[in-house]
């Protein structure tokens, strides 16, 4: 006897439920350029902590390369390669790479306070492992009674640490977290104005966006730049 469940109206029933009783996704809002900088303002001073430096590393390279926060914290210490004016992250996977090959983020220095290069540079003399290490850039911080807080050998952190961490910081900064997330830096960085005045083919190449329909979801609606769409009309 066939189990009554995969009977067409008992599964029409259990369909129309699950749309009744179905929430909205509620996607989070962008984290502006302007909070990343007051942000970083505030945390990156000369006696910043571990906790914060690995924080800003989080949110200025996400911001910059446009990454999801699995990303930033999968990103290795062989995988950076620094240069005078810019640098190399070489992601080993992307949710959206369909041939498994990695992608790599070519990111500039900018000599701001904002310059995710120079806070790679920082959290990077930070780590006990050398330039060749196959261990995470974003790592546990280890307290002990006998010495100063250090970064672990090679132990990185978990998602959960990773998202109390963002809303604990970000949470001066806005007025209500619960309109944030950690894919808020991804979403920031895709609708910062310099990004988005790019050419289509090189914000798809930087991102990796290989479907429109992933672009457009990330992509704010600005009117005045529909507005010039009627305005070509001529009507």
């Amino acid at each position: 006897m066939d189990s009554p469940t995969i009977h067409p109206l008992v599964k029409g029933v259990v369909e129309g439920a699950r749309r009744k009783l179905a929430r909205p996704v509620q996607p989070k809002q962008p984290l502006k350029h302007d909070s990343i900088a007051e942000i970083t303002l505030t945390l990156g001073s000369a006696s910043a902590s571990l906790a914060d430096i690995r924080f800003l590393f989080i949110l200025l390279v996400g911001y910059a390369g446009v990454f999801r926060i699995s990303e930033v914290l999968s990103i290795r210490v062989r995988d950076v390669t620094i240069f005078d004016d810019f640098m190399k992250v070489y992601l080993i996977k992307r949710k959206n790479d369909q041939y498994r090959d990695g992608h790599v983020s070519v990111i500039a220095r900018s000599q701001k306070p904002t310059c995710p290069v120079g806070i790679t540079e920082r959290i990077l003399s930070f780590l006990p492992d050398s330039s060749g290490s196959s261990y995470p850039i974003v790592r546990r911080i280890v307290n002990s009674r006998h010495s100063k807080e250090r970064f672990h050998e090679s132990l990185g952190i978990s998602y959960s640490t990773a998202y109390a961490s963002f809303k604990s910081y970000i949470s001066p900064f806005v007025s209500d977290t619960s309109l944030y997330g950690t894919h808020s830096i991804r979403i920031g960085g895709a609708n910062d104005p310099g990004f988005r005045s790019l050419d289509s083919s090189m914000k798809d190449r930087h991102v990796g966006w290989k479907n429109p329909k992933s672009k457009f979801r990330y992509l704010e609606t600005v009117p005045e730049q529909l507005v010039e769409i009627t305005r070509t009309m001529n009507i």
